[in-house]
């Protein structure tokens, strides 16, 4: 007999008539999510969290949005550091239920659309204009997606090692807003004299939240990250892997 696949829809966003919250930091959003599965379907309300000594500053939509916690159907993992404690409860972050319900299988909405639809309920404002010199470092196909490079930060080459290189992705959900960390891809390097050369490719673990949807969506569409970087991107992480190889001057004594 053939397994009967499980048929989840969502998870989206809906209109929801706001409810009155217990402090001042916490706004409702007048937005629901809500997703269905074969035991049923499922409506949280969703907030936004301004806290008010962060009114004045930047505040990534991937903190902003939360829902109460009694609302939750299920245990869920999220980061201490991002629960809401409130009189009337506490509220737990968006992105953490969202990791969650791919995770159980409960979810079948393609992630990136999803999580541009996420960053129009709550826009980001970017303080500063992005730079551009980070484009053309990424093969078109994940460019495309709004991937670009971060950082590179080589191990320095040792005896008897093979010394790895991690390279932070971002990724941004239109071209205005701000690049948030995505992914980190790892892979061994070999260095002699001028030649570098590279090796065994893999994602490293995301943290729980969007870090964790979007090293799952770049995978998907990068399964070997070594495959991920244009000509220009594999001479700027040579470079990187020139600078922290470069011999140690002696340090000076006074």
């Amino acid at each position: 007999m053939n397994a009967i696949q499980q048929v989840c829809l969502g998870p989206f966003f809906t209109p929801r008539a706001p409810s009155p919250t217990s402090i001042e930091d916490i706004e409702p959003l007048g937005v629901a999510i809500e997703w269905a599965t074969p035991a049923g379907a499922r409506a949280i309300e969703l907030f936004r969290h301004r806290p008010k000594y962060r009114r004045g500053e930047f505040y990534a939509y991937q903190q902003a949005i939360v829902f109460r916690h009694r609302e939750l159907p299920f245990q869920m993992d999220c980061l201490t550091h991002t629960i809401v404690r409130a009189p009337d409860g506490d509220y737990l972050p968006l992105a953490a239920l969202l990791a969650t319900l791919y995770d159980r299988g409960e979810a079948s909405a393609p992630i990136l659309p999803l999580l541009r639809e996420v960053e129009g309920i709550v826009p980001q404002h970017v303080p500063y204009d992005n730079p551009t010199e980070r484009d053309g470092m990424l093969v078109p196909a994940a460019e495309s997606a709004g991937f670009r490079i971060l950082n590179p930060c080589p191990e320095p080459a040792a005896a008897g090692k093979r010394p790895y290189i991690f390279i932070s992705i971002g990724w941004r959900p239109h071209p205005d807003a701000m690049l948030n960390h995505a992914a980190i891809a790892a892979f061994n390097y070999s260095i002699q004299g001028e030649a570098i050369s590279f090796e065994s490719g893999r994602w490293e673990k995301g943290l729980i939240g969007f870090p964790e949807l979007l090293k799952r969506a770049i995978s998907a569409l990068i399964p070997n990250p070594i495959d991920l970087f244009s000509p220009a991107g594999f001479e700027r992480i040579r470079q990187m892997i020139r600078f922290v190889n470069q011999p140690k001057k002696p340090r000076q004594t006074i």
